[in-house]
C-alpha cells in the first residue's frame, strides 16, 4: 500500500540532484540550481487521484532553461 500526504523534499548536497537528473536525463551540473543548497527544496504531494506532484520552493530551479 502506498502512502498519501505531503512530504518535504530535503536536499543535502548531491542526492536530490542525482534523482532529478536520472528522471530527466540531464547533466547534474544543470540540475537543481537555486538558493537552497542544504534544506527544504520543495514539497511532494502524493495522492491516489493525482499521483506525485512536486511543488518547488520559490528561488529553486530544478531544470534551468538552456
Amino acid at each position: 500500500r502506498h502512502r498519501s500526504g505531503t512530504f518535504a523534499v530535503v536536499t543535502h548536497g548531491g542526492w536530490i540532484r542525482t534523482l532529478f537528473a536520472g528522471l530527466k536525463g540531464v547533466p547534474l551540473s544543470r540540475c537543481l540550481n537555486g538558493t537552497v543548497a542544504h534544506g527544504v527544496a520543495g514539497r511532494l504531494d502524493v495522492s491516489p487521484d493525482r499521483g506525485l506532484h512536486l511543488n518547488i520552493t520559490p528561488g529553486v530551479t530544478i531544470f534551468p532553461p538552456s
